[in-house]
């Protein structure tokens, strides 16, 4: 007999979202099957996009890095 899905570990993931976010999130509980509270619906919401973007390879996309921050590193071009 072949063994079932393996079960994934899961792993708080604490999250701040605006207030009118959050009503819809507590919409989406009352109303709907994606869960019973808001942390649910949004966790629901959050691995279904996740997995979408995984499907479409969104991590092998390359794009520009944002120039002039704080937390760049250092171009190697002298200035002047």
């Amino acid at each position: 007999m072949g063994k079932g899905p393996t079960k994934q570990r899961s792993r708080p993931l604490p999250l701040t979202v605006p207030a009118a976010l959050y009503e819809h999130l507590t919409w989406l509980a009352r109303n709907t099957i994606l869960g019973t509270r808001e942390t649910e619906v949004a966790g629901h919401i959050l691995t279904e996009a996740l997995r979408q973007m995984i499907k479409d390879k969104e991590h092998d996309k390359q794009f520009p890095r944002d120039s002039g921050g704080a937390d760049d590193e250092p171009d190697d071009k002298p200035l002047g």
